[in-house]
């Protein structure tokens, strides 16, 4: 789960609370880019973050289609907060956890 990716222990302490309200608050993905640019812990979660909100959004818009919307756009939400939870534990603990499936693209590097 962690791929290897290690963060400094005291980035971790310094960072913490800032980069668990902006992933509570999935509109607030850029605070650890503007509070901590240097930072490569805030950086690492401030991409899950984004890609959970992104994830969210595409599933607003799905559930908007009729039947097959509603199925796969609750699913898609059922999945999304699996991952917002993992992803949560995971900045808490300091470890690098990824959002399942699609942690995997950088969008913020």
């Amino acid at each position: 789960m962690n791929d290897n990716i290690y963060f400094d222990p005291n980035d971790v302490g310094r960072n913490r609370a800032l980069v668990i309200i902006s992933l509570i608050f999935g509109i607030l993905f850029f605070l650890p880019l503007v509070a901590c640019p240097d930072s490569r812990y805030g950086r690492f979660f401030a991409n899950q973050g984004l890609l959970m909100f992104l994830l969210s959004a595409a599933a607003g818009v799905i559930s908007r289609i009729p039947i097959i919307g509603w199925i796969v756009g609750g699913l898609i939400g059922i999945l999304g907060f699996i991952g917002w939870i993992i992803v949560i534990i995971g900045a808490a603990q300091g470890t690098a956890a990824r959002v399942p499936i699609i942690g995997y693209i950088e969008i913020i590097r």
